[in-house]
């Protein structure tokens, strides 16, 4: 799916945009899904490989008869590299999921702009890139077969 070509309109052909839209807003809709399934997974591992980077941490300290405040506990959890890359993963898949997001909501504005060019091909404009204005009464498929 390539979002940057799927939001282009072509005015003359207004009747397949409409019939386009609802197939690609599932497709990628399903896509937003897919990558918000992906990070939450990630999520739940990263509370996994905290989990036991902390127990971890305090067998070791045990083990050596060390006493380890909280606040040592915490920072020696969030250094282990480990944890770091599993935050580096969660960080990039959850950037995946929002630019997921984000595609939805631009289908969305392609709807809306479907809506208002068929208003106005209902009206009867269409915009002339000759003398670049708005002018009444010229379908857009008739200019399209004037540009040809």
């Amino acid at each position: 799916m390539d979002i940057k070509k799927d939001l282009q309109i072509d005015p003359s052909n207004l009747d397949e945009e409409w019939i386009k839209q609802p197939y690609l807003f599932q497709a990628c809709a399903e896509k937003v899904v897919d990558f918000e399934d992906v990070r939450d997974r990630q999520k739940r591992n990263l509370e996994i490989i905290l989990a036991e980077t902390e127990k971890g941490v305090r067998q070791c300290a045990e083990e050596n008869s060390e006493k380890l405040t909280e606040a040592k506990v915490k920072a020696l959890v969030v250094t282990n590299a480990k944890v770091v890359e599993a935050e580096m993963n969660l960080l990039d898949l959850t950037k995946a999921a929002k630019i997921a997001g984000v595609a939805i909501k631009t289908l969305e504005h392609k709807k809306e702009a479907l809506k208002n060019l068929t208003k106005l091909y209902e009206q009867g404009y269409s915009k002339l890139l000759c003398d670049g204005g708005l002018k009444p009464k010229t379908s857009f498929r008739n200019y399209c077969a004037r540009a040809d």
